[in-house]
């Protein structure tokens, strides 16, 4: 049997720089790090709160703009002279 040297690691195809191991341990490493799960907790409890408060306003807008004009027509009949 003939004896060449140490085996060269396989390159992977679409990444040629990186070897298989290192290519499946960055993947395993990406796939179970949980860092940006908190990004994404914060972004969906952000636009909740941005949601609620674009219902609240327009509610209150609606109910505050009616209430000015009942206000209006009631005090329309007044006189100060």
């Amino acid at each position: 049997m003939l004896c060449l040297g140490p085996a060269k690691a396989q390159l992977h195809p679409k990444f040629p720089f990186l070897s298989e191991a290192q290519v499946m341990k960055k993947l395993s490493s990406y796939l179970t790090d949980e860092d940006g799960a908190i990004t994404v907790d914060w972004v969906i409890l952000s636009a909740a709160a941005v949601a609620m408060a674009a219902l609240i306003a327009g509610s209150v807008g609606d109910g505050g703009l009616s209430l000015a004009n009942g206000i209006a027509s009631f005090m329309r009949n007044w006189s100060f002279s």
